[in-house]
């Protein structure tokens, strides 16, 4: 997927989030289903090295 920068700069956004990991993705979406206008950017794919470090977990209790 490529960044199209003209695209993304025609619009506003109420969140942009900077690396498409698992958490901004999941940030993304939460933000979108609270109807939150969302852009996404991430320096690769989409999901890149999507959580590595799996310490970094939430846990609900």
């Amino acid at each position: 997927m490529k960044r199209n920068l003209n695209e993304l700069s025609k619009h506003e956004y109420d969140v942009v989030i900077v690396g498409a990991g698992i958490y901004g993705v999941n940030a993304a979406w939460d933000a979108a289903l609270r109807g939150l206008k969302v852009a996404l950017i991430d320096k690769g794919d989409f999901g890149n090295a999507t959580s590595s470090n799996s310490l970094k977990t939430i846990h609900d209790p």
